[in-house]
């Protein structure tokens, strides 16, 4: 399992306190990642859980009926303003990657 870092801001967290683990649509790699759970007990982060802090959790659950890679495009998008660096002015590419 991935630790708490908010996909959009890279924020870490403590999940008790704010932000919560978004399952999105399942996808194909969802389902065989859940077979390889159950048949080789395997473990690691579900692919179609993401890690969103408080600020951005509720927008990302309004779009859990679609998968992660759709919705982090959209909350990306939606979000960008916010990723302003407060230092140059510039997008913090890292941010701004989908």
């Amino acid at each position: 399992m991935q630790p708490p870092i908010c996909e959009i801001c890279f924020k870490r967290f403590d999940p008790d306190m704010e932000g919560d683990l978004v399952f999105f649509k399942e996808t194909e790699k969802g389902r065989e990642f859940d077979r390889r759970v159950r048949e080789e007990n395997i473990s690691g982060h579900p692919p179609d859980a993401v890690w969103y802090c408080g600020e951005h959790v509720w927008e990302a659950k309004m779009l859990k009926h679609i998968t992660a890679d759709e919705a982090r495009t959209i909350l990306k998008r939606r979000f960008e303003a916010s990723l302003i660096s407060a230092f140059d002015g510039r997008p913090r590419e890292k941010n701004l990657r989908s």
